[in-house]
């Protein structure tokens, strides 16, 4: 019973811990722009595995979440000088 009502405590504490950890990386994300469309935000889930000895938690989202945090290499845009629209109307 005890350890029934431990388990438990423990999968709470870690839906909780996920959750708010998903909510700062959202709030960080918002905060440096990275908004769009939102699909970013939007597909964030908290995972939750539980085992006899183990309970994990994770965040997933989107693959591309590492190009929004890392950033792609300049050479790795392309861009020529005097292609593209000579205005920004």
């Amino acid at each position: 019973m005890v350890s029934a009502e431990l388990d438990l405590r423990i999968l709470k504490e870690t839906t909780k811990a996920t959750g708010a950890v998903t909510d700062e990386l959202k709030k960080e994300l918002q905060g440096q722009g990275h908004v769009l469309t939102g699909t970013l935000l939007k597909t964030m889930t908290n995972v939750i595995t539980s085992r006899p000895d183990t309970t994990e938690g994770a965040i997933v989202m989107q693959d591309y979440y590492q190009v929004v945090n890392t950033g792609i290499v300049a050479n790795r845009i392309p861009y020529n000088r005097g292609s593209g629209k000579r205005t920004s109307k």
